[in-house]
């Protein structure tokens, strides 16, 4: 399973998504740089995705975009997990 990513513009609510090369089955995480989408993953390293009305690009990640997709895996793995408490 690869993961796939859905962009929404919130003006138009017109959304594009697109599958990545990353496997749902590694490591992962994602977050905004500006208009740009960067996709840290364990598997196939850290890329870019420029975004516009007209296209997604997909390019290698620059070292502060690759910095801010580790950030972001770095808060997900951080984050407390949710665990329902039954009586």
């Amino acid at each position: 399973m690869c993961v796939r990513l859905r962009i929404k513009d919130n003006n138009t609510k017109a959304s594009k998504v697109f599958q990545t090369g990353a496997s749902d089955y590694s490591a992962w995480a994602v977050s905004w740089h500006g208009n740009t989408v960067v996709l840290y993953s364990s598997d196939i390293g850290t890329y870019a995705y420029d975004i516009s009305h007209t296209s997604i690009v997909e390019r290698p990640a620059r070292v502060d975009e690759k910095m801010a997709g580790e950030s972001a895996y770095e808060k997900k793995i951080r984050a407390p997990t949710t665990r329902w408490l039954e009586n």
